[in-house]
């Protein structure tokens, strides 16, 4: 109550404070008096002045010997730069060469474990704060943190993505986005920032003295000009303006409409349709646990990264199993019907049911006896004990290719449109059951993607 500076911030034991130099001192011999009276001290050692002139930094000098002498320019406050675009050159820098520094470590852990860490905790999750609270979207050095975290990307998984690709594009948006959810900084720090202005302008409002209540924030206009960049949608302008996943959101569907309407290439239309499946980037949110059969080698995440995004996965060759020619995608194999990949495809989620049910203290068996369908063959498998209404459950799974020429056309119409098509004529395979039976088809497209 007895501080007159005109700007004073105080969160626990870190204070601030602004004003005249006379005011300053005051402030400084009051703080200093009323902590001596409770028992405490204040430390010169980790007390900083910002300011070039030096009659105000021997002013302070005096009263808090031993005081650090910062330049305006290089000045930050609770770890936010407040300086200028030096200032924010310098915060960026530093979180681009440990960025750098990542890379390198990367190589020692395998490709499951760094994507995780890259995307949930070292790279924007660390330059979160900074995006928030500075105007990032300012400085050029965002763009080189850009570019080291492509590299970044590119040695730790063994692909290959440049800055006018439309796959680094592609990668760079959220999983539920259809990309690998290792988000760019140059595209989310104007979202960032616009929210936190929006969810802090009021509290920033209380604490500024009167005489600066109708001060307008700075930078919200820069800020805006930056976000509207290739967003053809209005800003909020509610409380949803609060979250910056709201300013997110609308620029990321301009983004991906952008990129779904420059895509020529007909299969490449299919695979990001069906990259926005929820179920297709479920791979990406698996923990790494060896115990539950989650953990993913090196190949296989480059392997599901690359067929996500269209990258090349292999060179150009004649298959030798058919005789078909392989392109650089390697889509063939998933389709070739001499493929030993599309056995151990139908396996493996036979295997998953058969499991699933035991756990749920469901007996089955896999490919009954007694049981056939409309071609002779066995179901995949069925339940000992009844399902639902006294029927037995009765399950015949397959794995279609979203792919594969005969099924390109649906596929670039809408999103699972394989896996239903593939789903009714297993219905109507199995029409001829009685009663006592309840048939459940099972498709899971080779992009993940669940029928209805």
């Amino acid at each position: 109550m007895h501080l007159i500076n005109t700007l004073c911030i105080f969160y626990l034991d870190d204070g601030t404070l602004g004003g005249l130099l006379s005011d300053v001192l005051h402030d400084v011999e009051m703080i200093k008096k009323e902590a001596e009276i409770v028992g405490l001290e204040l430390n010169p050692q980790k007390s900083e002045v910002v300011g070039n002139n030096s009659e105000l930094i021997a002013g302070i000098q005096s009263v808090l010997p031993g005081v650090r002498v910062v330049a305006p320019a290089v000045a930050t406050l609770l770890g936010s730069p407040i300086g200028g675009t030096e200032s924010l050159d310098a915060a960026i820098d530093t979180k681009t060469a440990m960025l750098k520094c990542l890379r390198e470590r990367f190589r020692y852990i395998t490709c499951h474990d760094a994507y995780l860490l890259l995307r949930h905790s070292l790279a924007i999750p660390k330059l979160l704060y900074l995006l928030r609270t500075s105007p990032c979207f300012l400085s050029p050095s965002l763009k080189i943190y850009d570019d080291e975290l492509r590299a970044t990307i590119c040695s730790s998984f063994n692909i290959h993505l440049t800055e006018s690709d439309s796959s680094w594009i592609q990668s760079i948006l959220p999983v539920n986005c259809g990309g690998l959810g290792i988000r760019s900084a140059v595209q989310l720090a104007p979202s960032a920032f616009l929210a936190s202005a929006a969810a802090s302008s009021e509290l920033a409002h209380l604490i500024l003295p009167a005489s600066m209540q109708q001060t307008q924030l700075s930078y919200v206009d820069e800020a805006l000009v930056a976000w509207s960049q290739g967003c053809q949608e209005q800003p909020p302008t509610d409380v949803t303006a609060h979250h910056q996943k709201t300013w997110d959101s609308l620029r990321l569907s301009s983004i991906a409409d952008t990129l779904f309407k420059n895509t020529s290439d007909h299969l490449d239309r299919v695979r990001l349709l069906a990259a926005t499946c929820k179920e297709s980037g479920a791979w990406l949110n698996a923990l790494p646990i060896s115990s539950l059969g989650l953990r993913m080698d090196d190949t296989t995440v480059r392997i599901s990264m690359s067929l996500r995004l269209g990258l090349p996965l292999c060179r150009s060759h004649t298959c030798q199993h058919c005789g078909a020619e392989v392109s650089q995608s390697a889509t063939h194999g998933l389709s070739c019907k001499r493929s030993a990949g599309r056995h151990y495809r139908h396996s493996a989620v036979n295997d998953i049911i058969h499991r699933a049910l035991v756990a749920a203290h469901v007996p089955s068996r896999l490919e009954p006896l007694g049981l056939y369908r409309s071609d002779g063959k066995r179901p995949d498998g069925i339940s000992t004990v009844p399902w639902k209404c006294g029927q037995l459950l009765v399950w015949d799974a397959t794995c279609p290719d979203t792919f594969a020429p005969s099924y390109s056309t649906i596929a670039a119409q809408q999103v699972g449109a394989v896996a239903q098509q593939a789903e009714d004529k297993k219905m109507q395979k199995y029409k001829h059951l009685d009663s006592c039976h309840f048939f459940t088809p099972v498709a899971i497209e080779t992009t993940g993607v669940f029928g209805p």
